[in-house]
């Protein structure tokens, strides 16, 4: 089956708040990409295997840095891939 992350392909709307003062966090990309110049062209499954993050790519899930413009907090949020894209 293939998943796809519906934030990254513009499907949903990045609406998360932040755990410290509840503004809205802004996204940043995805974790992944800053891991090297040539990250952001790596396939995506290749990279999941050295993120550092357990579990990421049995869970199906798109990691996204997160910042906060209100109180300088910067947090990883997970979204939920899809595979309802057709």
């Amino acid at each position: 089956m293939f998943m796809i992350c519906p934030v990254c392909n513009g499907m949903k709307r990045w609406s998360n708040r932040c755990q410290q003062c509840a503004a809205a966090l802004d996204d940043h990309g995805r974790y992944q990409d800053q891991f090297g110049p040539y990250a952001p062209y790596r396939p995506i499954d290749d990279l999941r295997l050295t993120n550092g993050i357990p579990q990421d790519a049995e869970l199906h899930r798109c990691v996204h840095q997160a910042y906060c413009p209100q109180c300088g907090n910067a947090c990883l949020v997970s979204v939920a891939e899809t595979s309802d894209w057709q």
